[in-house]
């Protein structure tokens, strides 16, 4: 989306759910971000409101951009937005599927110091804390589900955050101590003893770790880089990868490897034997 406007900076703020993005621009110089901020979340309501922020010039057009889940009843939408006394006007909403998508917008005529932006939703909804796409969604025992990984705000801006949605409570929660910002599309795996593997991704190869939810830490298991498209957990503790890792704008052929990691063969101290065995496809 382009916007053009006299006078310019950009603000931008991000409320996961209600997710608020404030830009000023100007018709002389390059739009330029002032800041980003982020607030989380975790119940359910009726309001979300941003982290104070400030802004550096006058007649500046700030912008928000709001998407709400869906519980039941009528469609979600909001309501209102309110910030500092400017008058918020809908500028477009998309709500023909569950939940909304809308863009409102306010004019400032002077700079902004130590406010919050608040948009009232029409039913008590829940955030989701971390705005992501391109993420992994990977079913816990229970039925409750991890998140992991996803682009924020641009390309590469990895969401480095875990965060686990419980159905039953329709609540999030983050795994604020395991920060661990890899590329999208990873292929996470639950493993047998509650933990979750990390072999790579379809876009992007990467290590192999592990991560435990009970202590919010990642342990690398192997540290190479082993090339992989596509992975399969075939059997309890047995995954294959093969392939290359590649986006659809890449060309060419793709790697002729297999590479097979067993987590039940011991070594010879008694240990697992946390390693890829590689194998060369005819």
């Amino acid at each position: 989306m382009t916007l053009i406007k006299h006078r310019a900076r950009t603000f931008r703020c991000f409320l996961a759910i209600a997710a608020l993005t404030l830009l000023s621009m100007s018709a002389y110089a390059a739009v330029q971000i002032d800041a980003t901020v982020n607030v989380d979340r975790p119940s359910a309501s009726t309001t979300i409101q941003s982290p104070a922020f400030s802004t550096a010039s006058a007649n500046e057009l700030l912008l928000a951009f709001v998407t709400g889940d869906y519980l039941s009843g009528a469609n979600t939408q909001v309501s209102s937005i309110s910030s500092a006394g400017l008058t918020w006007q809908l500028v477009v909403r998309t709500n023909t599927q569950f939940g909304t998508s809308e863009i409102w917008r306010a004019f400032s005529p002077s700079p902004l110091t130590n406010v919050t932006v608040t948009a009232t939703l029409s039913q008590a909804i829940v955030s989701s804390m971390t705005a992501r796409w391109y993420p992994t969604a990977t079913t816990l025992s229970g039925g409750r589900i991890l998140v992991t990984a996803g682009w924020q705000t641009s390309e590469h801006t990895n969401a480095g955050i875990p965060e686990i949605y419980n159905p039953e409570t329709n609540s999030w929660t983050q795994l604020t101590n395991a920060n661990n910002p890899f590329e999208t599309y990873p292929f996470i795996f639950l493993l047998p003893n509650g933990r979750f593997i990390h072999v790579g991704g379809s876009e992007y190869a990467t290590d192999t770790d592990v991560l435990d939810l009970n202590t919010q830490s990642w342990s690398v298991l192997d540290s190479r880089i082993l090339d992989g498209g596509s992975a399969v957990m075939y059997l309890p503790n047995k995954i294959m990868k093969a392939g290359s890792a590649a986006d659809s704008q890449m060309t060419g052929p793709s790697s002729n490897t297999t590479f097979v990691l067993d987590l039940t063969q011991p070594n010879p101290a008694g240990s697992r034997l946390l390693r890829w065995l590689t194998h060369a496809l005819l």
